[in-house]
Formats: C-alpha cells, sequence, structure tokens
C-alpha cells in the first residue's frame, strides 16, 4: 500500500509543476520539500498494515484537493476582472510574463495565508501519522484466510472435464514430445486452472511417464521457499542451509537427468518465472516437463524462450455449466435443473465452475424442486447489497480478492471506475479514457516521455484483462480514439469492484428504482473518509428522487456520475446542483429534458473539466456553458435524432482538448460556430463543415484524431485536405457526401483525399467512373464505404492491396458485371457488404482470399446468380445476411434438397445465416 501514499505524493507534486512560476514561491517549495517527506515516510514504513498507508494517502488527497481549490479560485478571480480573462484559465497573459501573473495573484495575504494553512495541514498530517507509527506495531496486513489449492486433491465435488483443452495439452506434457519444456493454463480466478492441472496430473499417461511429480503452489511464496520446496520433494536430506546457488544446480541436475513433471500453480507475475530459467534442463532430450497455471496471459506467453504451448480457459458455456450441475445436485433435481432453471443459476454465477460449486454448496438445506427455483428467482432479482449476503458471493469473492489486492495502485482505480458504470457490461473505453483523464488518473510523467494519452489508458485496460479481470471486445466497424471499442466486467468482477469501492472509500454508489426508491448503497461512510466521487444510477425513476448527500458533501464532490437505464425524463427534485462547487466531472447519460430543464447550477461550477451529455435528450445547449474556462472535454453526442442548437460560445474554452459534437446541430441564428483559438484541441468528432468554420482547423497543432462531415463542397474538403497534410499526427475519419467527380478538377481533389496518409476511414457518396492505383491510397485506410459510384472497373483488383482494411461497403458502386477476390488478398478484412450491385452476375473467391473475414452482407444484388465456391474456405465467417435477393439465389443456400441447395456446402460452416426478403 506504499505505492497509494507515492500515488496521492506524485498528484499533488504535478498541481505544483503545472501551473507556470509556482516554481517558485516559497510557500510551494515547503509544501513540496513535506510531500517528499510523505514519500520517504512510506516506503520506510511499508510493513505498517493497510490501514495506516490508506489513511495516510488519503489525507495527502485530501489536502491536495484543498490547494488545487484555491488556485483555480484565484485564477478566475483574476480573470473576472482581466481584459484577458480567456488567457488566465491556462495560466498564461498576454504580452506579460506568467510570474508576474503569479505574483499578483498569489502574494496577497489571504493567498499566502491559504498557502500557509496547507502546509500546517501538512505537517498535522504528519504529527498524526507518526503518532499512529508509534502506536501500533510494524505488522503485516492480515493474511488471506485462502487455504492451499493443494487439497483439492481430495475434492468432494465433481469438476467438468475441459476435453478440448486435455486433447490440446496431453501431448505437450509427455516425455517423447521435444517441442517444448513448458506448459501454460491462464485464465481468471475460479475459473478452473487448478483443477485442469489436477486432471492432466492425475491422468494415467502422466502418472505411467513420470515416476516423480511435484506440485508446488507458488502464490505468496518466495523465491527460496518455492525452491526449497521442490528440492524437498527430490531429497530425504536437509535443504535449509544450502545456498541459493546449490538448490538450483540440484533441480537442474535432477530435471535434466530423470523425467518429472513440476506443477508451479498460481504464478502472478513475470518476476516469478525467473527462477526457472536456471533450473530447465538444457539437453536436447527434454525429458521433464513444467506445468503452469496463472490468471495472467502475458505470464502464460513468455513461460519459457522457446515456443510455449498455453491455453487460456473461457467461462462455461450453458451446456457445460449444466453438466456441471447435473454431476453435484441431489438426485430430485437432475431433471428440474434442465432447461430454465440450470440456465438461470449458470448465468447468476457468471459461468465460473468455482461460483457454480459454491452455489451448490449454499443450497444444501434447500430439498425441493420448489425451494429451488425460488431461492434461484431471488437472487436474480437480488440489489447488489443483498448480492453480496449470498454464502456463494460471498465465498467467490473471497478467492476473487487476491487478483484485486496484486493489481498495481493506478489498476486499482481504474477498476473501481469500471464497477461504478451503470452499463458495466458494455464499458465504452473511450468514455473510461475521457473520466481518468479528468480525473487524473494517468501521470503526466508518461506523457512527457513521448506517449499519448489513449495508448498509456488502453495500457492499462489491456493489462486488466492481461490479468483476466476484464473482458476487451475490438471495433466492430467504428473508428474510436482507442484500439478497442468497449470491454465488460462479468457479475462477480462487478460486485469485486463495488465491493472494493466500498473499502477503499472511492466512489458512493446510489440507486434509485421505480417511485423514488432509494436502494441502500454499496458505500459504507467512515467516519474520517470523505465522499469525493458519486455514481447515481435511475432505473424507471420519476419522482421522490432525494440524493442522500448534505450540503457539506456535496462541497467536496469533485465527481458526479448520473445514468439511466432507459430515456429517462430528469427529475424535478434534482432541478439545482448549486452545492455541488467544486466539481471537476459532471456526466449526463441517458436523461430526456424535453419536459424538464437542464439542472441549475451547471454553469457555476467552474472548475469542470469534463461535461459529457451522451445519449441524452437535450435540444439547447445554453450560452453559460461558455463560463466553464477549465473545460477539457465536452462530450455533445445526444441521441441521433435529437437536433441540439448549440450557442457561438465554445471558442471560450480555451483549456478544451476533446470537443464531440451531436449528429445533428445548429447555432441559434443559423450561423458558424467559431473554434478560433483553440489550439489545444487534440480530438473532435461529427465536425460538420457546414456548421463549423473549416478554416480553423488550420490552427489547431494538436489535433490528433478528426471525424469531418463534408457535404458536396470543393473548397471545404481542400481545407480538410489542407489539415490533413499539415499534421503528420492527425488520424481523419472523413464523410463526403453528395460530390459527383464528373470533371477532373473534382476527381483531382478525391485523388488527393485518398492520397493522405492520416485518412483511416473513407465514406465517399457520388460518381467517380474510375480509382486510382492501389498504391496512391492512403496505406493505413481501416475502413472504406463507396456509395454511388458508378465504377466500370472491378474495384476488388484495387482494394484488396490495401494493407490495413478491415471493413468495406460497395453500395451501388460498381455497374460491372464480374467481381474477383484473388488468392492472399484482403488479409485483414473482417466485414464486407455488397449492396445493391443491380448488375453483377459473377463472384468468384479464390482459396486463401479474406482469411479474416467474419461478417459478409449480401443486398438487393438481384442478378448474382451464385455464392463463390471459394467462400466454403473462409473458414472465420461467422455471420452471413442475405436480404432482398433472388428466390433462385436463396434456394440454392436454404433448401436441404441435394439438388435445389447447391450452394449449402459453401457456407455450412457458418454459425448464423439471416435472411431477410423485406
Amino acid at each position: 500500500m506504499a505505492e497509494s501514499v507515492a500515488f496521492a505524493v506524485s498528484q499533488f507534486l504535478e498541481l505544483l509543476d503545472v501551473r507556470p512560476g509556482l516554481q517558485h514561491n516559497k510557500e510551494t517549495s515547503r509544501i513540496r520539500e513535506k510531500l517528499l517527506v510523505f514519500e520517504q515516510l512510506s516506503q520506510n514504513h511499508q510493513n505498517l498494515n493497510q490501514e495506516g498507508l490508506s489513511k495516510l494517502a488519503r489525507e495527502i488527497r485530501e489536502v491536495s484537493y484543498m490547494f488545487e481549490n484555491h488556485v483555480e479560485a484565484s485564477i478566475i478571480k483574476a480573470g473576472a476582472t482581466d481584459p484577458d480573462q480567456e488567457d488566465y484559465s491556462r495560466g498564461r497573459i498576454a504580452g506579460k510574463s506568467v510570474l508576474m501573473f503569479l505574483c499578483r495573484t498569489w502574494s496577497c495575504s489571504p493567498k499566502k495565508a491559504a498557502l500557509l494553512d496547507i502546509h500546517q495541514r501538512l505537517v498535522s498530517v504528519q504529527r498524526t501519522y507518526q503518532q499512529y507509527v508509534e502506536h501500533y506495531s510494524y505488522a503485516l496486513a492480515p493474511a488471506e484466510n485462502l487455504t492451499s489449492r493443494n487439497v483439492a486433491y481430495r475434492r468432494p465435488f465433481e469438476f467438468v472435464r475441459r476435453e478440448k483443452e486435455m486433447e490440446v495439452l496431453l501431448p505437450y506434457l509427455l516425455p517423447d514430445n521435444d517441442l517444448c519444456q513448458v506448459v501454460s493454463i491462464s485464465g481468471a480466478a475460479g475459473i478452473g486452472k487448478t483443477i485442469l492441472a489436477q486432471q492432466l496430473f492425475e491422468a494415467p499417461e502422466i502418472q505411467y511417464q513420470y515416476p516423480t511429480r511435484i506440485w508446488v503452489n507458488v502464490s505468496k511464496k518466495s523465491r527460496r521457499e518455492i525452491m526449497e520446496q521442490i528440492a524437498k520433494s527430490l531429497l530425504t536430506t536437509s535443504v535449509e542451509e544450502m545456498f541459493a546457488e546449490q538448490l538450483g544446480r540440484l533441480i537442474f541436475s535432477h530435471l535434466d537427468k530423470l523425467r518429472t513433471l513440476l506443477v508451479l500453480d498460481e504464478i502472478s507475475s513475470m518476476d516469478d518465472l525467473e527462477f526457472l530459467e536456471p533450473i530447465l534442463p538444457r539437453t536436447s532430450m527434454r525429458r521433464s516437463k513444467i506445468l503452469i497455471t496463472t490468471r495472467s496471459k502475458q505470464v502464460a506467453e513468455v513461460a519459457h524462450t522457446t515456443a510455449p504451448r498455453c491455453v487460456h480457459l473461457r467461462r462455461l458455456t450453458d451446456d457445460e455449466g449444466y453438466q456441471l450441475l447435473l454431476k453435484n445436485v441431489p438426485d430430485f433435481l437432475v431433471r428440474g435443473i434442465e432447461g430454465e432453471l440450470g440456465k438461470k443459476i449458470v448465468d447468476f454465477c457468471g459461468g465460473l465452475p468455482m461460483s457454480i460449486v459454491h452455489f451448490i454448496k449454499s443450497m444444501a438445506t434447500k430439498h425441493t424442486l420448489e425451494e429451488w427455483e425460488e431461492t434461484v428467482n431471488q437472487r436474480l432479482c437480488s440489489t447488489f447489497r443483498e448480492r453480496l449476503e449470498f454464502p456463494e458471493i460471498q465465498a467467490s469473492l473471497e478467492v476473487l480478492t487476491s487478483s484485486y489486492d496484486d493489481l498495481p495502485y493506478i489498476l486499482k482505480l481504474c477498476f473501481l471506475y469500471m464497477g461504478v458504470l451503470q452499463d458495466y457490461q458494455h464499458i465504452q473505453l473511450e468514455k473510461l479514457y475521457l473520466l481518468w483523464l479528468a480525473d487524473k488518473l494517468v501521470s503526466l510523467k508518461r506523457l512527457q516521455r513521448g506517449e499519448r494519452l489513449a495508448d498509456v489508458v488502453q495500457s492499462y485496460v489491456t493489462k486488466l484483462a492481461d490479468r483476466s479481470m476484464v473482458e476487451l471486445h475490438h471495433e466492430r466497424d467504428a473508428r474510436t480514439i482507442t484500439r478497442f471499442q468497449y470491454c465488460q466486467l462479468n457479475e462477480l468482477m462487478r460486485d469485486l469492484s463495488l465491493l472494493k469501492n466500498k473499502h477503499e472509500c472511492f466512489f458512493k454508489v446510489v440507486d434509485f428504482v421505480r417511485g423514488g426508491q432509494l436502494v441502500p448503497d454499496s458505500f459504507s461512510s467512515l467516519s474520517e473518509c470523505r465522499t469525493h466521487r458519486v455514481a447515481i444510477n435511475f432505473d424507471e425513476c420519476e419522482e421522490g428522487c432525494v440524493l442522500p448527500l448534505t450540503d457539506e458533501e456535496k462541497m467536496h464532490v469533485r465527481v458526479l456520475l448520473f445514468s439511466a437505464k432507459k430515456k429517462q425524463v430528469w427529475p424535478r427534485e434534482l432541478s439545482r446542483l448549486t452545492m455541488f462547487k467544486y466539481l471537476r466531472i459532471l456526466d449526463f447519460n441517458g436523461f430526456n429534458f424535453d419536459l424538464t430543464i437542464l439542472p441549475y447550477g451547471i454553469a457555476a461550477a467552474v472548475h469542470l473539466r469534463y461535461l459529457s451529455f451522451r445519449d441524452c435528450v437535450l435540444a439547447e445547449l445554453p450560452s453559460s456553458i461558455g463560463n466553464l474556462r477549465f473545460l477539457i472535454i465536452l462530450d455533445l453526442r445526444v441521441q441521433e435524432s435529437t437536433k441540439m442548437i448549440i450557442p457561438n460560445v465554445l471558442w471560450k474554452m480555451r483549456n478544451l482538448k476533446h470537443l464531440y459534437f451531436p449528429l445533428l446541430f445548429e447555432t441559434p441564428d443559423a450561423g458558424k460556430i467559431r473554434l478560433h483559438g483553440l489550439t489545444e484541441l487534440e480530438t473532435i468528432t461529427n465536425f460538420n463543415t457546414w456548421m463549423v468554420n473549416v478554416d480553423d482547423l488550420l490552427k489547431m497543432p494538436k489535433l490528433q484524431f478528426l471525424a469531418a462531415n463534408v457535404a458536396g463542397n470543393l473548397e471545404d474538403i481542400e481545407s480538410i485536405i489542407k489539415c490533413m497534410i499539415m499534421n503528420s499526427n492527425l488520424e481523419t475519419s472523413l464523410e463526403i457526401r453528395d460530390f459527383d467527380c464528373y470533371t477532373e478538377e473534382r476527381h483531382s481533389v478525391f485523388r488527393k483525399v485518398l492520397a493522405c496518409q492520416s485518412l483511416g476511414v473513407l465514406c465517399m457518396e457520388g460518381h467517380l467512373c474510375r480509382m486510382p492505383m492501389h498504391y496512391k491510397f492512403s496505406q493505413n485506410l481501416t475502413k472504406i464505404i463507396f456509395i454511388g459510384s458508378e465504377l466500370i472497373e472491378d474495384p476488388m483488383t484495387t482494394l484488396e492491396k490495401l494493407p490495413k482494411l478491415r471493413v468495406l461497403v460497395l453500395d451501388d458502386a460498381f455497374v460491372g458485371k464480374a467481381m474477383v477476390c484473388s488468392s492472399s488478398s484482403f488479409l485483414e478484412l473482417k466485414i464486407l457488404e455488397l449492396l445493391n450491385l443491380h448488375a453483377l452476375e459473377k463472384w468468384t473467391v479464390e482459396d486463401g482470399a479474406m482469411p479474416k473475414l467474419s461478417t459478409l452482407v449480401l443486398a438487393n444484388c438481384g442478378r448474382l446468380e451464385m455464392l463463390p465456391e471459394g467462400l466454403q474456405f473462409v473458414h472465420r465467417l461467422q455471420e452471413l445476411d442475405v436480404s432482398r435477393m433472388s428466390k433462385d439465389f436463396q434456394k440454392r443456400i436454404r433448401s436441404v434438397d441435394p439438388e435445389m441447395g447447391r450452394d449449402t456446402h459453401k457456407v455450412q460452416h457458418v454459425p448464423s445465416i439471416v435472411f431477410d426478403d423485406k
């Protein structure tokens, strides 16, 4: 937990460094010195129990929040009376030195007194901490009450035998297989890694081949303890007095000469693998094998320098979960758990074998089918607090807790954020990125090394996925600032996140249900712990909502997340947010403001850094929004059918980095929105050249991501091209509508667009006739949509050579009769849609084409005779969607008659085939 203190100190130090001129202030220098003392104290007392270090970290954060409020309040006050007020929010004054500005705003006695007060607070925190150290022993935190997994040899429950995984791993464990020495099993806690390892350990072939088999539970053991346990299994003599080098040589010698299977259960990190290299035999005859289990995919994949063989375990399917239930439930339930009841139990347990077994244990007192059905239905309708009372959930979380405890501190905070989001099963990574940015969970030091913030945040989520705590899902066809589109938590991981939020005092979670009833929150407030982050979730609640926060608590809230499952009308009882004076993050998700106005007080929350109306119904944005000078993220992506009126005040937000326009918008006077002066902008989406001044893009040197819509205007397209050429780091998604290229002038502009290497996504509507050669295309294109292009030559011969193309849509884009996808073409293509190709009669797919294709859509191609023969070799195809095709074409796929269904063999491997004749 010393790293929690180090993180709090580093955040405070960044506050001192981020404002120019504060480094030269005497009082801030004293604060900096005191913070460095805290960092040293935490390192000296790392073995102090968790409570002491957690309390120290919380109190340092409290003081840092106070300091930040003082700094920003003084800047706002000075800016309110200065003609250059728009520059104060960035600590920069035109024509004046930064130092003079800071001297003017901080030299007056009230501000100096504030700094002295902050310093005294830190002195008080240090005094309290030292008293704590004196009165409490340096005892380690109590060890987790988890029994060794070795006892599973006498397991009273039968587990599902994972036949596929056994078939994959068993051959690699046999002595005559020279392909590898190390075999790995990875997966989430409770997924069944140890059980699978035991099934392999006890397999008759293994027992016959290996006279010596050793099982070591690595978790929470030092390298010395692990090596001693291995050595004791090999020798009868004492090994306690041996040096580590002697132990290593002893183990190496035995593994090199005698056939041995060594199982290392629950390896948690790369450090645990370091001792493997010295003990691995180096002879060509690899008589001994090592089997490891781990929660980390990375550990599993790099377990040895030679090619490792690893299996990542997934959650049980409904059928596998049912089989596990069938093996272990009482006889009177064997028939009863078939169908819906069994599926409900598996769903409730998240498909984890461990949870299913714990559930069965908890039902030992239920002796009838009716009791089981009643209990299962109660479980499924339970609130979070009720879930935590269930013995099977408590037992599962007791095991999962170690996954959380082993995380680096920054990943713990990220994991806590995920659990409070209402849509935890479909968490937009872009939203996480923006929330973490606004809440300063990403250290500026990493960014100063040249790393992009989106990449840093994505690395955090990837590390959580590597530890099997979240599931990542690749983007289907959307282009976002992160490589993945969304992630999800299963039910148990969400329970763990909320439980840890309660213990860490990180978020207060409030749930309202129908009728305004308040569900007890997941946060049990400690007397010395303030609430700084609040998540409020609504489930069809329209009236009677009263926030369970006092005015004093509201003053200290920095993060406020409102979320509704459905398009909920904003409750009138929450029409005023004026007491949330120091908010940094304000998020409205899924609310309808048509019948009620926006809550009063948003514009008064002048410290806001993040403001979002994602998926809301909001017809007009108030002009007072221009008061939010510290805002860095503004998300106006309301419901797609909502047309928003945006006042022309966005140019005042000089700190703005990420701006998300709605799909449909206009200004009150029908003029163009001005963005001049927003030089900090890094992201703009739904940029409409009809509504926003396109030339302002040329004055945004830090722009990294642009999603723009252009409607047929030649000059606007040329301005976009200039922007793409000027900024080499820019990623661009461009939608061009109503742009026919009948003249050379317009076609040359189209070719210039294609040649811009920053172009990643292109939607082009209009006549083209011909396309340039593939090497004149941007090699970074991942998605292309051509609509009404009227191409006379096969577009596949050009597009198939684009190295990164993942999505291709041809809609009324080709007037020829034949298309060919040649061998080894479209190597990255995942989605292909052929729509309204009225002249197409024959489509050829050669063997080896489109090896990663997962989705194919065919619609209204009336003359297409049959599916291509080569489609049967596209083994990754998962979805085939056929609509408005000829009856003969559909019969060739649908009919069971061998004569009529002549194309069935081409798609018999496709799991989902959908026909739509509308």
